[in-house]
């Protein structure tokens, strides 16, 4: 698998044959997290502050059909 990492104007990618996951975070205490390991806190969550309840709104994104997937 290839990793790449771009903001704006900066990138860096690198190979590799570990499991690879991801875990993006706002201030406000909602995040997204995706990985191979299946896990609770994977997915998407929303922070609502009135109520001060997390509520998870995407459990899983998976390629569906047995087409392969092509790599870059």
């Amino acid at each position: 698998m290839k990793i790449i990492h771009n903001l704006g104007v900066l990138s860096i990618s690198k190979a590799t044959d570990e499991n690879a996951g991801f875990l993006l975070s706002n201030r406000r205490g909602s995040y997204c997290s995706f990985s191979n390991a299946a896990s609770r806190y994977q997915g998407m969550f929303y922070f609502d502050a009135k109520s001060m309840e997390i509520y998870k709104f995407i459990e899983n994104i998976e390629i569906a059909g047995k087409n392969g997937v092509d790599h870059c």
